[in-house]
């Protein structure tokens, strides 16, 4: 038994992007049978995704969240060479209970969550997904909704 994983990039359908797009959807999902869990899993490789300018993004910029999660704890967060820094932490409780929980964050009218620095060293901006505290039969299925913030013309890329 383990842990079965999956990443689907809804918008744009393919991945590595394009270079056509400023924006992306991307679905995870995860079904564990015996209380495995996710460790730094990179979910989101910035330097996979091109922007209308040929480069990777300066930034992604995060609009939506949602999720449904059973019997896991997991931090989504940005790999920052500087310390990681989270964007959420969510939890549906654990334990042998089917415990659940489900809901959306929207910083879509603020133009999106963003990493607080731009990246220093390659990897940084990834966006990285741990877990905590699988059971038996624990699962989740997040959506992200993107914004790719592109180098300006003159500025240092990474």
């Amino acid at each position: 038994m383990a842990i079965t994983v999956t990443t689907k990039w809804i918008y744009p359908p393919t991945a590595p992007l394009s270079g056509l797009h400023h924006r992306g959807v991307v679905n995870f999902t995860a079904n564990a049978t015996d209380g495995t869990n996710e460790a730094d899993v990179v979910k989101v490789d910035r330097s996979a995704i091109v922007c209308t300018n040929g480069l990777a993004p300066k930034k992604i910029a995060i609009m939506k969240i949602q999720y449904h999660i059973v019997n896991f704890e997991i931090q989504l967060y940005w790999e920052e060479a500087g310390g990681d820094e989270t964007i959420c932490f969510l939890s549906a409780g654990v334990g042998t209970a089917f415990n659940t929980v489900a809901g959306e964050f929207d910083w879509s009218k603020k133009g999106g969550m963003i990493p607080p620095a731009a990246p220093g060293v390659a990897g940084d901006g990834d966006i990285v997904l741990s877990t905590a505290g699988a059971a038996d039969y624990s699962s989740y299925n997040i959506t992200l909704e993107m914004k790719f913030k592109p180098y300006k013309d003159g500025e240092t890329v990474i």
